[in-house]
């Protein structure tokens, strides 16, 4: 097991490591596990966001999650300071690979009053205390290897550890490891139609081009149209990119 304190804090210093698994060999079922929290280490500047590491049930193997999918994490809070519980349930995405044995990692902001999950997890949960974790097969967006040549990414907020396991997938030493395209030098600004028509594939590639989109609903709306609709709209319909072409997560 990798000492969290030893676990670079940029992507850049990570090695991508491609280690795919089927799914259905998750340690985590549709039946709702404790697993204790690990470790806990503040992640980039800001001081908002955390790699929180977690024990697997089985301490001996890895987790076993397919690429792309994500784990349901639950705690019973207190709501409104009322005295009253309830069960708070989020969707995360882990960023450690099927290399990693005994533990997984989590990549999460702290949203403060607006997460109420994320807040505990990140500031109240301590060491040893534990958390719920199940998967069911919905968790399984769109399993890897990928199909498709030429894979453009728009991920913002919580979508960002989706596109992290992708490129594990995509980048990783391995038998189905893809080609990689390092020409982005790093731009800033909002996603707007001249960015996407810069750095992503053309829709006019056909078939070989598949666009990933995953972030907070107002991303969907602007970029594709909403998570639910298999229409795409907003500027990568303008831009002529069909449903086969974009995935939603």
């Amino acid at each position: 097991m990798t000492k969290l304190s030893d676990y670079p804090m940029t992507l850049t210093e990570r090695q991508p490591l491609c280690n795919l698994t089927a799914p259905g060999v998750c340690q985590f079922t549709p039946t709702w596990t404790e697993s204790p929290l690990l470790d806990r280490i503040p992640c980039g500047t800001g001081g908002t966001s955390y790699i929180l590491r977690f024990g697997l049930p089985d301490a001996t193997k890895p987790m076993g999650l397919t690429t792309c999918a994500c784990l349901l994490a639950a705690a019973e809070l207190e709501q409104n300071g009322n005295g009253e519980k309830v069960d708070v349930i989020r969707p995360y995405t882990p960023i450690t690979t099927n290399n990693e044995v005994g533990c997984f990692d989590l990549l999460v902001k702290d949203y403060g009053e607006n997460g109420w999950l994320s807040s505990y997890m990140c500031q109240d949960l301590p060491i040893g205390g534990t958390i719920k974790f199940k998967h069911i097969d919905f968790n399984v967006k769109i399993p890897a290897p990928f199909t498709h040549k030429k894979i453009g990414m728009i991920a913002g907020g919580t979508g960002i550890t989706p596109m992290i396991q992708a490129l594990h997938a995509i980048l990783g030493k391995g038998e189905k490891s893809q080609q990689k395209n390092s020409s982005y030098k790093g731009e800033r600004g909002f996603i707007d139609k001249e960015k996407i028509q810069k750095y992503l594939p053309p829709a006019s590639d056909g078939q070989d081009v598949i666009i990933f989109v995953c972030g907070p609903p107002m991303m969907y709306e602007v970029l594709c149209g909403p998570r639910n609709e298999p229409e795409v709209k907003g500027i990568l319909g303008e831009l002529g990119y069909s449903s086969s072409q974009v995935f939603k997560f």
